[in-house]
């Protein structure tokens, strides 16, 4: 059985949150999964494994350079190649990299 432990860092925090966070992102995704589908697997971020790796200085730094890979290159240019009708979904996107880059 799982225990809880009480989160004092930052990271911690990211970890927690990020279940939350993940699934306004996949209903996000969904709108634009066709576009992203070759590029993108979210199921492995669901593992525990994963999660715990995460929770370390390495694993936040890790995921601080898929954030900005995300909101540096792939959403930007899922925008300037004429899928306007996805603007809202790569926007909600965008914002949720953007609150848990914080």
């Amino acid at each position: 059985q799982c225990r809880r432990v009480d989160c004092k860092s930052e990271c911690c925090s990211f970890v927690e949150g990020f279940p939350v966070r993940l699934k306004e992102l996949r209903s996000a995704y969904r709108e634009i999964q066709r576009f992203y589908e070759s590029n993108d697997d979210l199921e492995p971020l669901l593992n525990e494994n994963v999660r715990q790796n995460i929770n370390s200085p390495y694993g936040c730094h890790v995921m601080n350079d898929i954030l900005h890979f995300y909101l540096d290159t792939i959403l930007p240019t899922a925008l300037k190649k004429d899928h306007l009708h996805s603007k809202t979904p790569i926007d909600s996107i965008g914002n949720i990299f953007q609150d848990l880059k914080r």
